[in-house]
């Protein structure tokens, strides 16, 4: 039994590739000397067609881009991305009747927003307590005047669940009944820590202490500390028992962002000059 190696030959391919990118990059070099001999007529196809595109920047409807960051309450940010989701679709479907009901808006104002966008935040404030509630909320709209009323009426529509409503209810009554027992606490050590001070302790009838052993004011005062902390600390917790804070607001842009006036007169002009080679190359 033989075996029969058969080599191919690989020279032919590679002269014939060869050739071809020396033709490519001949033609590319005779088209950008062509270019350089008729430079001034294509810098004149570039300067009218630049004009062109700044004048379509004035005839294209013009949008604004704003966002704003928010922190969740506790809640999942995969349910404020389905609720924001909601709004973005009623736009594309121009369900504007809905969209005005959810977030309590006009008709005429509504239909001025182009997009409602979710944003996830990937980093996070480094003093953050709650990393994973931070997200975004990206709205763009014909009108940059509307940013102020869109901002508190998607905050209302975010906050408005009534599950997560009655959880914040009870977390609510939990924190005020343990700041009142704080406040009793605190009271009575209070009083306590006066008695100490006046040296008003019951005594015998030889001088001792009737029960108890000695009490240490530091002791006390260290214990007020505590308390006074640990009751600080619950009534921050119950003023930031929203379901929404802004964490930055809008921040209402005065130029738009589309269309960009340099963006269009510089792809215009590359347009141009391309137009114009194509031209006097076939003339």
């Amino acid at each position: 039994m033989s075996n029969n190696n058969e080599e191919i030959d690989l020279g032919p391919l590679v002269n014939s590739f060869v050739k071809g990118t020396r033709k490519f990059f001949a033609k590319i070099s005779v088209f950008i000397q062509y270019g350089f001999r008729i430079k001034w007529k294509l810098l004149a196809f570039g300067l009218a067609f630049s004009l062109v595109g700044l004048a379509l920047t004035f005839i294209i409807p013009k949008e604004y881009k704003s966002t704003f960051t928010a922190m969740s309450g506790g809640i999942s940010n995969e349910f404020h991305r389905e609720k924001i989701n909601d709004l973005d679709f009623l736009i594309e479907e121009d369900n504007f009747s809905l969209l005005s009901e959810k977030l309590v808006l006009p008709i005429d104002v509504i239909e001025k927003i182009n997009e409602i966008r979710y944003i996830e935040i990937k980093e996070y404030p480094i003093d953050s307590i709650n990393l994973n509630f931070f997200f975004k909320v990206e709205v763009k709209v014909s009108d940059n005047s509307l940013f102020e009323i869109l901002q508190p009426q998607i905050v209302s529509y975010l906050s408005d669940v009534d599950f997560y409503q009655r959880q914040m209810g009870v977390r609510r009554d939990r924190y005020n009944q343990l700041i009142k027992k704080l406040d009793t606490d605190i009271q009575e050590l209070d009083s306590l820590r006066l008695v100490v001070a006046n040296n008003q302790l019951p005594k015998g009838q030889a001088g001792g202490f009737v029960f108890g052993e000695p009490l240490n004011p530091i002791d006390m005062y260290q214990e007020g500390y505590k308390l006074f902390n640990e009751q600080l600390q619950l009534k921050a917790s119950l003023e930031n028992l929203v379901m929404i804070q802004v964490a930055k607001d809008f921040t209402v842009f005065r130029k738009p962002s589309f269309p960009k006036k340099s963006i269009f007169m510089s792809i215009s002009f590359a347009l141009g000059v391309l137009i114009g080679m194509i031209k006097y190359s076939k003339s």
